[in-house]
């Protein structure tokens, strides 16, 4: 784990506080939120096993980050990044990477309307020789890979950057979800 990270309540926020307070949860139907700040340098937040071969990473945002997978080790592993910049909707850039160590390869990217403060939902399915993303259930990447094919999960924040996490979900893929997924397939 690198960078400033800590889970908030959205009543928090409102009530201008960064801690979380356990009285507070029953204020909101969906309170805890993870956030991320990268103030000098990444913020990555790493989960899992480094056996996990394939997988569908599913998770919300709000703000400019992404996630991280087949990480091996903090300089080596697949990257997603969407550099959302503005709070009105414009395009912004998502980019699908690969870093090994101090080389960083663009696999794929895609531009689409983005705003800071609104919510997004992501899923990626990382697989043994495909990566696939999809924003709020539309396919925007779907690329091969041969340089990683299993290692831990995480989300992560770029330099200077921050941004919020909530419904984090990650389980392997049965042969029904690959099958009859229109939008995966």
């Amino acid at each position: 784990v690198s960078g400033d990270w800590e889970i908030t309540s959205t009543i928090d926020k409102h009530l201008q506080s960064t801690f979380f307070k356990e009285d507070n949860f029953s204020r909101s139907s969906n309170p805890f939120i993870f956030e991320g700040d990268a103030k000098e340098d990444l913020a990555l937040s790493v989960v899992g096993r480094s056996f996990w071969d394939e997988y569908d990473f599913k998770f919300s945002i709000r703000g400019s980050g992404g996630c991280a997978f087949f990480i091996q080790d903090a300089s080596h592993y697949y990257g997603l990044e969407w550099k959302i910049e503005s709070v009105f909707p414009v395009a912004s850039e998502l980019r699908l990477f690969c870093r090994d160590a101090e080389l960083i390869s663009e696999l794929a990217t895609a531009k689409l309307p983005g705003k800071l403060n609104q919510w997004y939902g992501v899923e990626v399915y990382a697989g043994t020789e495909r990566i696939r993303v999809q924003i709020d259930g539309r396919k925007y990447i779907d690329v091969p890979h041969t340089r990683y094919s299993k290692g831990k999960a995480g989300l992560f924040v770029a330099k200077g950057g921050h941004a919020q996490f909530d419904d984090v979900l990650i389980k392997t893929p049965t042969a029904w979800d690959l099958a009859s997924s229109e939008t995966l397939l």
